[in-house]
């Protein structure tokens, strides 16, 4: 999501358009829309922040402290990540244990037995050193 996408849904909540905050902040008509394909002023971007009660950093998308699906929609992993199902639905289940997430570095063309051996690999290590 862009900067100008960021401020459109957040104004839209504050039911306000992005020409109203232009005018209230004496930017030129246009400006904020251009922001799609060209990076803003760091004042410009502070002013608009302020404007909208949010930081530039979460306007920038580097922070989420709103966990609203219009501005970080939630995306699920594709299921088709593995090229074998029955190895999807193994890779899915294994995806919730956090010992097991080393797992999603592996190759797509992994077979079920190889990821077993790696499962059985760790869970060897993690007894030995006793966690």
């Amino acid at each position: 999501m862009t900067i100008k996408e960021r401020i459109s849904v957040l104004a839209k909540r504050q039911n306000t358009t992005l020409q109203k905050i232009e005018s209230d902040l004496d930017f030129g008509r246009g400006t904020i829309s251009r922001w799609d394909k060209s990076s803003p002023s760091v004042d410009k971007l502070q002013q608009v922040a302020q404007y909208l009660n949010v930081s530039i950093d979460f306007l920038l998308g580097n922070v989420v402290y709103d966990n609203s699906p219009d501005l970080y929609p939630y995306e699920e992993e594709s299921e088709t990540y593995y090229t074998d199902p029955e190895v999807s639905e193994y890779a899915n289940k294994l995806k919730n244990n956090p010992g097991m997430r080393i797992l999603f570095d592996a190759a797509e063309d992994m077979s079920k037995e190889d990821i077993d051996f790696v499962v059985d690999l760790i869970d060897k290590l993690k007894k030995r050193e006793g966690k």
